[in-house]
């Protein structure tokens, strides 16, 4: 495997942060329910 391209880069980047959001999203709902 090579360098990866800018788009794939972006699209990584982007992934992670929308896993991260979607972590917070879950955890403060998870708070709420206690």
């Amino acid at each position: 495997m090579g360098e990866l391209s800018q788009d794939e880069e972006r699209w990584l980047s982007l992934g992670r942060e929308i896993d991260q959001k979607r972590k917070l999203e879950n955890w403060k709902a998870y708070r709420n329910e206690r």
